[in-house]
């Protein structure tokens, strides 16, 4: 997804650790933010979007990747608020949600 984003021309940061995660948000600023459900030290994506945007005076758009199908899971991301985007990512959809993030 990486390669794909930067092959748009986007500037990508990766985390694959929440500490790091938050390194970039207090010294970055960002248009989008792609999170990953599952995510290692037992969080999820939303465990991570929440405590990042508490932060935050202003909201970044985020969208939740998830290969899930368990319905209480899916249920907690869209009552969430978030986007979401099931896997495998439809790279069609994923240009449409960022060009819609970059419009606004």
């Amino acid at each position: 997804m990486e390669l794909l984003l930067s092959e748009w021309g986007c500037y990508v940061n990766t985390a694959s650790e929440y500490d790091v995660a938050r390194q970039l948000f207090e010294s970055h600023e960002f248009d989008a933010v792609l999170c990953d459900y599952r995510l290692q030290e037992n969080m999820t994506g939303l465990d991570v979007l929440r405590q990042l945007s508490d932060s935050r005076v202003k909201q970044i758009p985020s969208l939740i990747i998830s290969g899930d199908s368990d319905s209480s899971i899916l249920q907690s991301i869209q009552n969430s608020g978030y986007q979401m985007m099931n896997k495998p990512v439809q790279p069609e959809l994923l240009r449409r949600f960022l060009e819609s993030v970059y419009i606004k």
